[in-house]
């Protein structure tokens, strides 16, 4: 990968030397560690939500990693090639994210259908369908998320349409000077801010709101945004401000607005929360990649870290199905100092399965539609 773009004002691209030995290496350093901890967040979060709100944000993490990186990867061909496929972007995307869906999809279905047919609850058809199709965010926000081991499929769905969007209205950027690219992309972050504040104070539904492509999209956005920001060098006064911040004080500030949104509710969460909680993961990636070579964030690229960052997708697929059982198994008197450790141990080794025996396969056919 290019580091910036040639083209880019010498004066803005005076990034830290951190940040551009960062970016300039071949696998961005950090982003594992990030996405390995905002899986555990959520594993955390369905172990708790009262002691772990904070895990439900993993999710938000994802939205922004999600968007940084794609748009990089687009940013990076385009700068080679002049031009960005899109039967091989949608070729990659189709190889890394549906095999594994797909299973867990057949093998939560296969046992549901198992338990209706020995007396057990009816399976959730329209739930499941709607999952199958990548329409269980709307599905989620208009029946007030009803739950199932369907329903974490909500945010799959919202990242597979921007997938569907994004590519086609990146390509009718590409033409534009970095700069301009920028600006429109903050416009489409601004624009959405005001999609879903209006929907608030319209009173749509709590669920909607939580799931609808419309009222996230742009926390994906603010990823795409970062991703064409630092590709070509602007914001550099900005950028040597925020690298100088410590990530632990973006950190806290990151969990001071998650409190605001779990103690006031939906009133901050969707008017104020959604708008700087993303900005402020988008700062903390910038603060990440700069010191990676610091030893207190090094550790996220350490082996372990990058296994379970890599792992991520099938954690986050299977949690729903292991830590509620795993909940149930465990003996109700047990610390939970020791039951946290054993259902995340669950939940990794079975997505070490899915990892294993269904995704690597695919990644390895994936390669040979690199960008």
């Amino acid at each position: 990968m290019s580091t910036l773009d040639p083209g880019a004002p010498a004066r803005e691209a005076e990034y830290p030397p951190g940040l551009v030995a960062g970016l300039g290496t071949k696998h961005l350093p950090i982003l594992d560690g990030l996405r390995a901890l905002a899986a555990l967040a959520v594993v955390a979060y369905h172990f708790d939500e009262v002691h772990f709100p904070i895990g439900g944000y993993g999710v938000l993490t994802f939205f922004v990693l999600s968007g940084f990186l794609i748009t990089w990867l687009m940013c990076a061909e385009a700068e080679r090639t002049g031009r960005i496929s899109l039967r091989r972007f949608y070729a990659r995307r189709s190889l890394r994210i549906f095999p594994a869906f797909y299973v867990y999809w057949g093998i939560v279905t296969a046992l549901l259908v198992a338990w209706n047919l020995t007396g057990g609850k009816a399976v959730p058809w329209m739930q499941a369908i709607a999952s199958f199709f990548y329409l269980s965010n709307y599905y989620q926000g208009l029946n007030d998320y009803p739950s199932s081991a369907y329903s974490h499929t909500w945010s799959l769905g919202v990242e597979e349409q921007f997938y569907l969007l994004w590519p086609a209205l990146f390509i009718a950027l590409v033409g534009l000077a970095p700069r301009r690219r920028a600006i429109v992309i903050g416009v489409l972050v601004v624009f959405f801010w005001g999609v879903r504040n209006t929907l608030h104070f319209a009173g749509a539904p709590a669920a909607y709101m939580y799931t609808s492509f419309e009222t996230r999209c742009d926390q994906l956005l603010i990823g795409c945004l970062l991703a064409v920001t630092l590709r070509a060098g602007l914001a550099g006064s900005f950028v040597r401000f925020v690298t100088k911040i410590p990530g632990v004080v973006t950190f806290a500030l990151f969990c001071g607005s998650v409190y605001l949104s779990v103690t006031i509710g939906n009133n901050y969460r969707n008017t104020i929360g959604f708008c700087i909680e993303p900005a402020l993961v988008g700062l903390l990636i910038v603060q990440l990649i700069a010191k990676h070579d610091h030893p207190l964030v090094r550790w996220l690229d350490s082996r372990p870290m990058k296994f379970l960052g890599g792992a991520s997708y099938s954690i986050y697929l299977y949690q729903q199905i292991v830590v509620y059982p795993m909940l149930r198994v465990l003996p109700a008197g047990l610390p939970a100092v020791v039951k946290l450790p054993l259902v995340v141990g669950a939940v990794v080794a079975v997505a070490y399965g899915s990892f294993r025996f269904v995704e690597a396969p695919f990644i390895r056919i994936k390669s040979r539609f690199a960008a």
